[in-house]
């Protein structure tokens, strides 16, 4: 099973921003014990701002990995940013990852 962990990037549109960004959101481990990432955006007017909190995902606890699986990550974005326009949805990787795609 796969699981990502901090510094994993993920690109999103909400259906409702009416500045129709494409934006790129970082998971950051959070200090709040309830929570295993913050939800960070790292691009455009709002870099920076932290758009939510990714609750523990209970398969990545049973693993006693500090991580989220996919099918997770998802239905948390949904909470945090509301509907989002999934063709847009991809989840890059690593921070590194997206460096490499965004040079390209």
């Amino acid at each position: 099973m796969e699981f990502y962990t901090r510094g994993t990037v993920i690109l999103a549109q909400k259906i409702n921003d009416r500045l129709k960004e494409l934006r790129t959101y970082m998971l950051i481990e959070s200090s709040k014990s309830e929570f295993s990432f913050q939800l960070a955006c790292i691009n455009g007017y709002n870099a920076g701002v932290i758009f939510g909190y990714i609750r523990i995902d209970p398969l990545a606890q049973q693993a006693r990995v500090l991580g989220v699986t996919h099918e997770f990550l998802l239905e948390q974005m949904i909470f945090n940013l509301g509907e989002i326009d999934m063709s847009t949805y991809e989840v890059v990787g690593n921070v590194s990852d997206y460096h490499l795609k965004e040079k390209k």
